[in-house]
């Protein structure tokens, strides 16, 4: 059996649309099942010399229709909570796949944005826009991705607030740059972006985390006016306007997934 996973909450839109596209097929199927045996018929009278090996090949219009068909089936995968068997539940492995799902796909983000940084952001003192169409593809990967773990949500909102952040045109250096380059380190590090991630869902905004990029505790390399952002800290930026118990990075955590919702 081979199908596709897809969020819980968009399981009835997905439906509808499997329900419009079956109609479709119903329809094309009694139309091609209307002409069927004239369409033979035409076919045998069009090929004479053929006539017997034909009528010894075909089957009927009841057996194509019984092997034309469009169905689906919709279930919930979820792993074994409950069971007589206490070690039936510990081994099931689903439990663990679900639970490396995040994991996983934090290794991705960091590969990504690594990948990112060599050919997009590294020695770089200014940019054009073309730097940001990788961060907006990383973006629509991770909105789509969503359901997987609770903590791809708030990394999506990080990279949407700092996209926003960007002029509309021109080229994009100084402070813009930098908060871009930060971004794109810390996407690097798998572990602090989970801290961060983290810290957004117990309150803190993503422009709470983008601030604390280009927090002015950084050294400057002496040949340029840009900081070495590889060598930064991600540290919060705490101010009189912020609530004294916000504080980043929040405890390192491991990955709480939810799983598949």
């Amino acid at each position: 059996m081979s199908g596709w996973a897809i969020p819980e909450d968009k399981a009835a839109i997905i439906v509808n649309e499997l329900v419009n596209v079956r109609d479709e097929f119903m329809r094309a199927k009694d139309d091609y099942l209307a002409i069927y045996e004239q369409s033979l018929e035409n076919w045998i009278a069009k090929h004479k010399q053929w006539a017997a090996i034909i009528r010894n090949s075909i089957v009927s219009s009841d057996y194509v229709r019984a092997r034309m068909d469009f169905r689906w089936q919709l279930y919930k995968v979820a792993p074994l909570v409950q069971h007589e068997s206490e070690q039936a539940v510990l081994e099931s492995g689903l439990t663990e796949e679900v639970v490396n799902l995040g994991q996983t796909l934090f290794g991705e983000v960091a590969k990504s944005a690594e990948d990112i940084w060599k050919k997009v952001y590294a020695g770089k003192n200014e940019v054009t826009h073309k730097a940001l169409s990788p961060l907006k593809t990383l973006h629509a990967k991770l909105t789509g991705l969503s359901f997987v773990e609770p903590h791809v949500a708030p990394v999506a909102d990080i990279i949407m607030s700092a996209l926003n952040r960007m002029p509309k045109r021109g080229i994009i250096a100084g402070t813009d740059l930098l908060l871009l380059q930060g971004l794109v380190c810390l996407l690097k590090d798998s572990e602090a972006l989970v801290e961060q991630t983290q810290g957004l869902i117990n309150g803190i905004t993503p422009d709470t985390v983008l601030g604390s990029l280009i927090a002015p505790t950084v050294s400057l390399d002496s040949s340029t006016d840009i900081p070495d952002v590889e060598k930064m800290d991600i540290i919060p930026i705490v101010n009189d306007q912020q609530a004294p118990d916000i504080i980043l990075p929040v405890p390192k955590p491991e990955i709480p997934s939810l799983g598949l919702w």
